[in-house]
């Protein structure tokens, strides 16, 4: 996108028609059909037909042309389309690339762009007009290139104190909906943090990698409007962190690793109110710590990586303290519970079912993953089949070689309506198809 739009260089499409996005958004018994022609030979037929449209009409029009150049052709028919158009075009940003765009000219000195001159009043105001549009920016994977483009020739930017090559002290406005952090490895990003939360307070979501962030709860603490946030990347976190982001009162989806934290769960029994989705992952007792600390009550799913620390536990002891966890939590749909590479072998069957026992209690239960290996016999593949009547996704593993037999199964087919995926040992004999094959001959 060029730093300047001239109507010039846009060739507009003479075939381009919005019927049937009129046709939708125009009520019922008033059907309205409008074709954009050429505008080159019916300039003013179509500039009076589009300053007569209702504005939401305007906006399902611009939503429904996916080519970027028919959307910046019909941005140019008329101003009312403008504004919709470039709101769309500036949505998603993959890169740092469109920003530089619409600054002045850059040239490149020793592989490295620099600015050909210095950045004036008018060319933040350009800069401000496109980019408070941005809704989301996603650097995850930025092209090779860009962050040098950056990094380079942030001495020109003399309103910037340069921090880290995504952030200074004066983000550009709009970016406040998305963001994930990305930089070249830095021994602090605290800093660069603090920076976007000030000038980003609407935050919406976060993903942060494994950097050090000093002041991390203080800075987490200031976005109320955060609904995700992502730290599994994370290996060390501070002693208030879990502090700071209970009392987000938005949060719905969080990320989180305890390995090797140390963190103070005092004051934070009546956190996490809106919870609903949790990622989490550390040792059985880093575990129990979290949930019986935090206890968050509107839990739908929950995704849990078990690591085993050998501290003198065998390890199905210090598994056995992770399953009653999720008794409290009613509403609990999604349960997936995997381990790190921890082998179990030659276990007792009868302590595996005790252990996976207290989650057949979860009624409301709809899809669960469970990477432990478990005794599935015939008695207990009836209890199972019976325990989750909203059941749709199941995954489970066969701890020994007492399979249930394919007769087992039809089990869930009476007692499990809703069911659609089933990953289930089962022992299939042949000596019947065998025997029915010799009666034939």
């Amino acid at each position: 996108m060029s730093s300047e739009i001239r109507r010039s260089e846009i060739k507009l499409d003479p075939t381009l028609l919005v019927s049937s996005a009129f046709a939708r958004s125009a009520p019922s018994g008033n059907q309205l059909a409008v074709q954009i022609g050429n505008v080159a030979s019916h300039p003013r037929c179509c500039v009076r037909a589009a300053l007569e449209l209702n504005y939401d009409i305007i906006v399902a029009i611009c939503a429904e042309t996916s080519r970027k150049q028919d959307l910046l052709s019909l941005g140019l028919v008329s101003k009312i389309f403008l504004h919709p158009a470039l709101d769309i075009l500036w949505k998603r940003i993959n890169g740092i690339g469109p920003v530089l765009s619409v600054l002045p000219e850059t040239t490149m000195v020793n592989g490295q762009k620099r600015f050909l001159q210095p950045i004036d009043p008018s060319s933040w105001d350009r800069l401000n007009f496109y980019t408070s549009r941005i809704r989301e920016f996603d650097d995850w994977e930025p092209r090779e290139g860009s962050k040098e483009a950056v990094h380079g020739s942030y001495e020109s930017f003399t309103e910037l104190k340069f921090i880290c090559p995504l952030f200074g002290n004066h983000v550009v406005g709009g970016f406040n909906s998305q963001w994930r952090l990305e930089a070249d490895p830095m021994p602090d990003l605290g800093d660069s943090l603090a920076a976007l939360v000030t000038n980003a307070p609407a935050l919406k979501s976060l993903t942060l990698q494994n950097y050090n962030y000093s002041g991390l709860s203080v800075s987490l603490s200031c976005l109320l409007a955060l609904e995700s946030l992502d730290v599994l990347s994370l290996s060390r976190l501070e002693k208030g962190f879990i502090q700071a982001i209970a009392a987000f009162p938005r949060l719905i989806n969080l990320g989180l690793s305890l390995r090797r934290a140390l963190l103070d769960y005092g004051g934070v029994e009546s956190g996490f109110t809106s919870l609903k989705e949790l990622i989490i992952e550390g040792s059985a007792l880093d575990l129990k710590f979290f949930f019986d600390a935090t206890r968050p009550k509107e839990l739908q799913e929950v995704t849990i990586k078990w690591e085993y620390q050998d501290v003198g536990n065998p390890p199905l002891a210090d598994f056995a303290v992770i399953t009653p966890l999720f008794t409290s939590f009613p509403f609990l749909r999604s349960l997936t519970i995997t381990k790190s590479s921890t082998s179990f072998q030659d276990l007792d069957e009868f302590q595996l079912w005790l252990i996976f026992e207290p989650l057949l209690g979860l009624k409301s239960l709809a899809y669960l993953h469970f990477d432990i290996p478990l005794p599935l016999s015939d008695q207990n593949t009836a209890r199972i089949s019976c325990a989750w009547p909203h059941l749709e996704e199941l995954f489970l593993k066969a701890a020994t070689d007492d399979l249930p037999s394919l007769e087992s199964l039809m089990h869930f087919a009476k007692n499990s309506p809703n069911l659609k995926d089933l990953s289930y040992f089962y022992l299939l004999s042949f000596s019947a198809a065998r025997r029915h094959c010799l009666a034939g001959e």
